[in-house]
């Protein structure tokens, strides 16, 4: 009886450690986490792989420490930290949005799109979701998706000037020219400030037809520190 005993309690004992070395919490994140608030992604990423070692994987832990990779500009090492992420949680929509972002950074357009339409799959309520993937339409010439995501961002945020001056930029690969002056209109609106905005609008104005709006803000766009605006003014403002 005792040996039997002293058999089940060596195994109770081993379920016991097994159980802590499986279970993480939030607490135990914060100093990891405190790191990477402070802009110190190495010590983060020291304080996750130490974590790691003592209580094991977790889909948060990978998480952490692909969004310190990525602080870091390790892109390859943070690919594979949100992937282990989604291989403990296939649902692990955060960590879905920045392997997306991972791999347009890595210019691979495909699998970006891949994970950006599986996250909405997940989250339509999210425009920077329907942004990135725009841009990732755009970057694979697909002008007219492209079109539908930014207009989809739009409705879910009005107000972004970036959104508006990238579906300008849109229009006019795809010719849409009066289209594309009303967003560039837009994206002035909300932010006056951009110099980029007045130089695409002004080659918009000159390819309409409309030189004097054109001249006009390529001197918007001078006035704001572009430098390639001077020359146009020189040779077509004259």
């Amino acid at each position: 009886m005792g040996k039997y005993m002293n058999k089940w309690m060596i195994i109770l004992m081993c379920l016991v450690c097994i159980s802590s070395f499986a279970q993480t919490t939030k607490l135990d994140f914060e100093p990891a986490l405190k790191f990477a608030k402070d802009k110190q992604p190495t010590k983060a990423i020291e304080t996750l792989l130490q974590i790691e070692k003592t209580k094991g994987p977790s889909a948060d832990l990978y998480f952490y420490l692909g969004n310190s990779y990525l602080d870091l500009q390790q892109y390859d090492n943070a690919l594979m930290a949100f992937s282990n992420a989604i291989l403990n949680d296939k649902k692990y929509k955060e960590a879905i949005y920045n392997r997306a972002n991972v791999y347009y950074f890595l210019k691979d357009y495909k699998k970006a799109l891949e994970d950006f339409d599986i996250y909405i799959s997940l989250d339509s309520l999210k425009s920077n979701a329907f942004y990135d993937r725009a841009n990732t339409y755009f970057k694979l010439e697909k002008f007219e998706k492209a079109e539908k995501d930014f207009l989809s961002a739009i409705r879910l945020k009005a107000n972004n000037d970036l959104t508006f001056f990238d579906l300008g930029n849109t229009y006019f690969k795809m010719q849409k020219l009066e289209d594309a002056l009303r967003a560039f209109d837009k994206a002035i609106e909300i932010n006056p400030n951009m110099s980029s905005y007045y130089f695409n609008r002004a080659i918009v104005e000159y390819n309409l037809d409309f030189p004097e709006d054109a001249c006009a803000d390529f001197q918007n766009a001078a006035e704001l520190g572009d430098t390639e605006a001077a020359g146009y003014i020189k040779e077509l403002c004259k």
